[in-house]
């Protein structure tokens, strides 16, 4: 029996992800500067607030890529809080029982 394995340059989610961040990073770029220039008086984008802009939406992106994972970390607190619970009630209670001091 023979196993043929196939590689891939990338995973199809990484390089969906990644393909979607430029796409987003070029959409909002597009949108500030456009807004920019239609809103100021003389119409006209100089590089340095250009530049300046772009250093900021790319802060902005990445800390943006962190705000979904802090969102499901958040949502696995009460369940890790409730884990330790379990876990380290019977622990306590024996403590008590036999007068040992586990710092508690």
């Amino acid at each position: 029996m023979v196993v043929v394995r196939t590689t891939c340059k990338c995973d199809s989610l990484v390089c969906l992800d990644s393909t979607h961040n430029l796409l987003l990073f070029f959409q909002v770029s597009f949108a500030t500067f456009t807004t920019y220039v239609l809103t100021s008086d003389d119409h006209y984008l100089s590089p340095d607030k250009a530049f300046v802009t772009m250093s900021y939406i790319n802060m902005f992106n990445l800390t943006l890529s962190y705000f979904p994972l802090a969102i499901f970390n958040t949502g696995q607190v009460p369940i890790a809080l409730s884990f330790a619970g379990q876990v380290l009630c019977p622990v306590l209670e024996l403590c008590k029982q036999k007068d040992v001091d586990c710092g508690g």
